[in-house]
């Protein structure tokens, strides 16, 4: 989608190759505006242009495909400075939430990274790597080989991409911990048993996978949300001790580690302030102890994360509390694609702007923007391009979107629509709730969600969504249309489905005996075949980015889905003829969800197993 035919043939090598990968029939060597470049690391990203020809001045190679990205936008004459505020500008893919990303898929990411100016790549892999001498780690899960991440570091590398590992050495690790394998080194629930000399033999041989796959020597180590740590089969062990001094002892060996193997850590910064404070957003004035500054590795970079405000004094006091900390603080914010199948595209935009102008004020020189996959990884990654793109251009301090076009080949407004169109109908904050995934997975006749959802208003929504992109569908590329159809077929889902169950209550309540038949008859096996036109298109667009594993989970929700509605239908049909007396279900009274504060209100339920049924799953 770039307007203007450039001549690389002034380029090296490695620049012209490259944009060659990216812009394909946008460049040529043998016709076009000239364009050459000089590298000078360390200096600010310059364009000199003019009709005849243009000239770039950069300090990395991704900062590069960001100039030619915004002059084939604005194709002005003269010459103009891009900020670069931060020296390291980075992704983190999440593949550990069962959407474990293709080598494909990770390729198709890295070439919208380097058009957005994002010189690191982090995939983040908790239990997903492959590691000699433990076969059950990642099993059945996808892992990444060694010849995998090879071919993705070799891709990255043709855009002066570094590519991280993002590791957990600490906790999230409950997929791995299911194993009996790993009983003996498990202190409670996803929490590896610090102390426990098989521990550091894992994490040794993780981070032993890591030297030897990777180029890289930075690395995330993670230790992020270990709430119980000391608490299981620690305190059965040794009895209770400060938890302060067992995460320090157990930071020190794991930086020792890593230092055996050249690497330079970082980790999430948040279990200091959780055992300091008790939180780790809300610490007022109260600074930290010395001695517990004392006992912090002086190496390890401090990763603040927060994907949760659009307060700039929030961000500006939690960077003042890490500067406490002695040690390189990098900031991590976030593209919310965590929310179900929708995106957040809106609110990421807005947090980062709140967040960077801070980062860059206190200091900070890395930041990095997560995609995370709670919950099963049901978002796609491409729905986050607009959260990726703003947060790049507020690094660059360019216009939001404006090379976005160039990128996907959709202007931004249109992209946008894919976003929780429930925004606009509360005051609350967007991450408070995001109904869709509850309305599609809630049952019709135990409706937990009932009072949380008001039909009228949310069939109109979804209405309109649907139709405004399928009205979109005739001009989207191929690379997306995936993508658009099936949030469009969602949306019919979600608006056939969002008022049945009350409906279904209703005529229970009014003994209607053919109303509830037509429901049976009619609107279940019509909703049915929504379901199924919608998957049908989800599954495809699943493994446009991710390995089949995992997919299995989705087959399984959405086939029990179908189930339990041919199973609501048959306990129609039976009442309505006669066949019993009753229906258990319908005879109780549906409370509200979580508090009776929140009574038709929207709500935030991000699970499927609280969202499915009350009963233990």
């Amino acid at each position: 989608m770039v307007s203007i035919l450039f001549n690389i043939s002034e380029l090296n090598a490695a620049l012209s190759r490259a944009l060659a990968e990216l812009l394909g029939d946008a460049v040529s060597f043998n016709s076009g505006r000239p364009l050459s470049a000089d590298s000078k690391p360390g200096e600010a990203l310059k364009i000199s242009s003019d009709e005849s020809r243009t000239h770039i001045i950069y300090s990395d190679m991704p900062a590069f495909f960001k100039a030619v990205a915004v002059c084939s936008t604005n194709d002005r004459a003269g010459t103009y400075e891009i900020d670069a505020a931060f020296q390291k500008r980075g992704v983190m893919l999440d593949c550990s939430r069962n959407g474990v990303l293709s080598v494909g898929g990770a390729k198709r990411m890295i070439r919208y990274m380097a058009l957005m100016g994002y010189n690191y790549l982090m995939l983040y892999t908790e239990d997903t790597l492959e590691v000699k001498g433990y076969p059950y780690f990642g099993y059945m899960r996808g892992q990444l080989t060694k010849d995998e991440i090879r071919d993705i570091e070799n891709y990255c590398d043709l855009f002066g991409i570094e590519l991280i590992p993002c590791v957990q050495t600490l906790a999230h690790l409950n997929q791995a911990l299911r194993w009996d394998e790993f009983r003996d080194i498990q202190d409670i629930g996803d929490i590896l048993l610090v102390g426990e000399e098989k521990t550091y033999k894992l994490i040794e041989a993780i981070i032993r996978t890591c030297a030897e796959n990777f180029t890289s020597r930075a690395i995330h180590i993670g230790m992020d949300e270990a709430h119980m740590v000391g608490l299981g089969r620690y305190l059965d062990l040794h009895g209770y001790r400060n938890r302060f001094d067992i995460l320090s002892e157990h930071l020190n060996r794991v930086v020792g580690i890593c230092k055996k193997y050249g690497f330079s850590p970082m980790m999430w910064s948040d279990m200091f302030f959780r055992l300091a404070y008790g939180d780790y957003y809300n610490i007022g004035d109260k600074p930290f102890d010395e001695s517990v500054l004392a006992e912090i590795p002086a190496n390890v970079g401090m990763v603040y994360w927060d994907y949760y405000s659009q307060d700039p004094c929030r961000y500006d006091s939690m960077f003042a509390k890490h500067k406490q900390l002695n040690n390189e603080v990098i900031f991590a914010g976030g593209a919310w694609s965590w929310g179900g199948f929708t995106p957040n595209n809106r609110f990421s935009a807005g947090a980062s702007l709140a967040a960077l102008p801070q980062a860059r004020k206190n200091g900070v020189k890395n930041v990095f923007i997560t995609c995370w996959g709670d919950d099963g990884a049901e978002c796609s990654f491409l729905s986050v391009l607009p959260g990726l793109m703003a947060f790049s251009d507020i690094c660059h301090g360019r216009p939001l979107y404006e090379t976005f076009k160039i990128l996907t080949g959709i202007v931004p407004e249109d992209f946008l629509s894919l976003d929780n169109n429930f925004v606009r109908n509360s005051s609350k904050p967007f991450y408070s709730y995001c109904p869709e995934k509850y309305i599609l997975y809630s049952d019709l006749l135990a409706g937990l969600f009932n009072r949380h959802i008001k039909p009228e208003t949310t069939a109109l929504i979804c209405r309109e969504t649907s139709e405004k992109l399928k009205a979109l569908l005739p001009d989207v590329p191929d690379d997306f249309r995936r993508l658009f159809e099936s949030r469009a077929l969602l949306n019919d889902v979600l608006a056939e489905k969002c008022g049945l169950g009350a409906e279904i209550r209703e005529l229970y309540g009014a003994k209607d005996l053919r109303g509830l038949e037509r429901v049976a008859d009619e609107r279940i096996p019509a909703l049915i075949r929504r379901i199924e036109a919608f998957y049908t298109v989800y599954q495809k667009l699943w493994r446009q980015l991710f390995k089949p594993f995992g997919l299995e989970v989705m087959d399984a929700r959405i086939g029990g889905l179908i189930m339990r509605l041919k199973t609501v239908g048959q306990t129609l049909r039976d009442y309505a003829n006669g066949s019993t007396d009753s229906i258990a279900e319908l005879e109780e009274e549906v409370l509200p969800y979580g508090s009776l504060e929140e009574d038709g209100e929207y709500i935030n339920e991000l699970s499927w197993k609280r969202i499915v049924s009350a009963s233990v799953i």
